[in-house]
């Protein structure tokens, strides 16, 4: 009975590293979805960011070719245009290694990037949970304290079957 009871246990804790594998993945599939938007949205400030920049260069030109403006304005601008080209491919290169990364995750082995379209946009949810509420829905749900309880019931199994083995029949 008791070695049953054991085996019974650890069934239950294959399938809860199963659950624990799968949410895992899925928590690893996630993080790299929401990269990958992330990475899409800096791109999209860093050409705005760009644009203006170059707005402001040429501005800055006209007035120093005109005589207007000063020589260390036009050098300010094309400081602020370099640096806004350098985010600009700073966060192309991100969003490469961001869509590796999905495209592992994914099971994808090819190396040239998949042009996704991501419909989801990123936006800010206000969960009201204190301390307690997080501690008592991971106590109920959380597949390692689920494995850890059936081990201590697995080693207290072992413990009667121990004491029944030294003990005469």
């Amino acid at each position: 009975f008791l070695k049953g009871s054991k085996l019974s246990d650890e069934q239950e804790i294959a399938n809860y590293q199963h659950i624990q594998k799968e949410r895992q993945i899925i928590a690893e599939l996630k993080t790299a979805y929401y990269n990958v938007l992330t990475k899409q949205e800096l791109i999209k400030y860093a050409k705005e960011n760009l644009s203006i920049s170059e707005d402001f260069y040429n501005k800055a030109k006209i007035r120093y070719n005109v005589g207007e403006g000063t020589n260390i304005e036009l050098l300010t601008a094309k400081v602020q245009l370099s640096e806004a080209n350098n985010k600009l491919n700073i966060s192309e290169n991100e969003l490469r290694t961001s869509l590796t990364e999905l495209n592992f995750l994914l099971g994808n082995e090819s190396t040239k990037h998949n042009n996704y379209i991501l419909t989801d946009t990123l936006e800010f949810k206000l969960y009201n949970l204190n301390l307690e509420d997080i501690y008592s829905i991971s106590s109920i749900s959380n597949p390692s304290i689920k494995i850890a309880e059936l081990n201590i019931d697995i080693s207290s199994t072992e413990r009667s079957i121990a004491w029944t083995s030294l003990l005469p029949n």
